[in-house]
């Protein structure tokens, strides 16, 4: 199971309103919203081969996710486009025809009707072959029509094994459900009129160019964009639950906290979705199922799951939830201590960088510090573990908790200009041994606060092999921040601006962050991060700033700002450096003669070994465990030098 991968085909249950139109627009709005998205591009800002060659493979992508429709020879030149079929491309674009875009779709409906036709001999056939799963993320185009035949019948092969297990309709009847749903995205695709189908076109166009830029640029239809908003506001409406959409059903990857669906203690991850009040799902598209699933706070529905036993035989069960409004407020953070000596060691187990009208990470994180300080805070840890980030001024905020005056984090944007943002505060709450925790799942921000404590020797950063590697930042053009934003009837975008980093003047952006100490976690040899998606960025590097020319900021004020800076200037310091054979050594030695340890490094070889359960709330969590002694070891080791950071 590759993590992003399923991350990626994870869907919350919303019940916001969904239909097929299609955004409202034309050719040539088509055209400014792709130049506006090349001009705020921060790398790529012309249609070269590069991004054509993306695009294309993108495009065809939009029409066919599942490669089951298309023959390889039908679409080879989107395939793997020649110089000849690149300026085409970028012909239809820049004109605004979209002429060899309107081709491929005239393909496919020529090849709709072919499927039609193998929909007519599905009917026809008898016996069909076991088949018990189908790699969806895997799949390819097929070279020929026998080929494409026995992919279909595998796919209708498994859709129906599935059905026989919820329903006692004849497979006739189960057959005439699935042509339905068949029949409604060829309408989907093609819309109601040419108008729409056109309309849909200049969509897929605008989509293929934003993804073919970057992994984390995109285009939202209205419907998405409104999505987007309450991923974004953290609000959303339904069951709470994140799916994976399968040719058999819907999986339950994850329960949202606080959610109906794990409140109701009725549903569990890995149950499979097959009916939706008693009407199959198979073969559905996953927008339309959906939107069966949504509905009015406060109403019930009915889910019909397949769920596998220890005995692996799988059960049908009914299960009515009722809908409810879920706001995702997941624990933010939370304080743990234990005794260590005359005081205490604690740990902050950070989930976010927020910001809203009553709360900030920085003020919690600081709350917290001085009521552990009350009680002789002797060190500390940071967990910034599975923190995917938040808002870059809270990352900010955050680390002056533990540095004087200076540079934390610095941004570049698409022209080169670079922006310092700084520490001018005198708010360093603790100066003591820190360590910061993180693992591949600490992303953007956490990786912020960990590299720039890491750059200045203020803290060591311990945990898996890297971080998760995002050191780009992007804007929206709506704003999230408004109570009631409206959105732009053609569509929204998000863009990468640029890139981010710290005092050292490196970005985390692909590789991540390389702790000083490697303590493998539950996450070691999952495929996740920046370097694993599809069109990542390649990194760069500006000039260190450890000692700050104030070269951004205006001459008028630089002078004011600078005597700011005279006093508690943080200076980069090298005394952990002398303790690391020490700790490494002890934390070594203690990990190799862990039997449990390593028998949970030898289970997290393969991640599919975990349930998602063990992922989230792990029974023993060897990682942090063996933190909290080489902190130990950490203030051994200060208590002897009497160091003071």
């Amino acid at each position: 199971m590759k993590f992003l991968k399923i991350l990626a085909l994870c869907v919350a249950l919303l019940s916001f309103e969904l239909n097929a139109k299609p955004p409202e627009l034309t050719a040539e709005t088509t055209k400014v919203k792709i130049q506006e998205i090349l001009d705020a591009h921060s790398t790529h800002k012309t249609l070269n081969d590069v991004v054509l060659k993306r695009l294309a493979s993108a495009f065809l992508e939009e029409l066919d996710p599942a490669k089951c429709v298309f023959l390889e020879t039908e679409v080879q030149e989107w395939i793997d486009p020649s110089p000849k079929f690149l300026i085409q491309l970028r012909q239809s674009i820049q004109e605004a025809h979209y002429a060899v875009f309107k081709e491929l779709m005239q393909k496919m409906k020529v090849a709709f009707e072919r499927r039609g036709l193998l929909e007519e001999w599905l009917k026809m056939i008898e016996t069909f072959p076991e088949v018990s799963s189908i790699d969806f993320e895997k799949s390819s185009f097929v070279k020929t029509e026998e080929e494409l035949k026995d992919k279909i019948l595998k796919i209708r092969s498994l859709q129906l094994k599935t059905a026989k297990m919820i329903t006692t309709e004849e497979r006739c009847q189960i057959q005439k459900r699935l042509e339905r749903q068949f029949a409604k995205k060829k309408t989907d695709l093609f819309g109601a009129n040419p108008q729409e189908e056109a309309k849909n076109i200049f969509a897929f166009v605008i989509k293929s160019l934003a993804s073919a830029l970057d992994n984390h640029t995109a285009y939202f239809t209205p419907q998405e964009a409104n999505a987007f908003l309450i991923q974004v506001q953290q609000r959303l409406f339904g069951i709470g639950a994140h799916l994976k959409d399968d040719f058999d059903g819907l999986l339950i990857v994850r329960l949202l906290e606080g959610g109906p669906a794990i409140l109701s203690k009725k549903l569990k991850v890995a149950d499979k979705i097959v009916a939706v009040n008693h009407e199959s799902i198979i073969g559905m598209d996953m927008i339309d199922a959906v939107e069966l699933i949504r509905g009015p706070q406060g109403t019930n529905v009915t889910l019909t799951i397949l769920r596998k036993e220890e005995n692996q035989q799988e059960n049908t069960l009914n299960i009515e939830i009722t809908r409810d409004e879920i706001v995702l407020k997941e624990s933010r953070y939370e304080v743990y201590k234990e005794p260590a000596g005359d005081g205490i060691i604690g740990r902050i187990h950070l989930h976010s960088f927020y910001q809203d009208s009553h709360n900030s990470s920085y003020q919690d994180v600081r709350n917290a510090i001085l009521e552990l300080k009350k009680e002789k805070l002797v060190g500390l840890v940071l967990d910034l573990r599975n923190n995917g980030g938040g808002l870059l001024p809270q990352a900010v905020e955050v680390a002056s908790l533990f540095i004087g005056k200076g540079i934390v984090a610095s941004i570049k944007d698409s022209y080169g200009n670079v922006q310092h943002l700084r520490n001018l505060k005198d708010q360093k709450v603790f100066d003591g041994p820190l360590i910061i925790l993180v693992n591949k799942a600490s992303a953007s921000a956490s990786e912020i606060v960990a590299q720039c404590l890491q750059d200045y020797g203020r803290a060591l950063i311990v945990g898996d092999i890297h971080t998760f590697g995002k050191g780009t930042y992007q804007t929206f053009t709506m704003n999230s921040s408004d109570d009631n934003p409206q959105v732009n009837p053609s569509g929204e975008y998000k863009v990468t601006r640029g890139m981010y980093y710290t005092v050292s003047g490196k970005t985390p952006q692909l590789e991540g962050i390389t702790p000083e100490l490697i303590v493998p976690g539950i996450f070691h040899k999952a495929e996740i991060g920046e370097k694993y998606s599809k069109n990542a960025l390649t990194p760069d590097q500006i000039k260190p700033n450890f000692d700050d020319d104030l070269s951004d900021i205006h001459p008028l004020y630089r002078f004011k700002l600078k005597r700011l800076y005279i006093s508690n200037q943080q200076k980069q310091k090298f005394v952990l450096n002398d303790y690391l054979s020490f700790l490494r050594e002890n934390t070594t030695q203690r990990q190799a003669s862990n039997t449990a340890y390593l028998e949970f490094l030898k289970k997290a070889e393969s991640f599919e070994n975990f349930t998602q359960d063990e992922l989230e709330n792990p029974k023993s969590d060897y990682q942090l465990q063996e933190t909290f002694n080489i902190l130990k070891d950490l203030i051994y080791s200060f208590n002897q030098g009497k160091v003071v950071l």
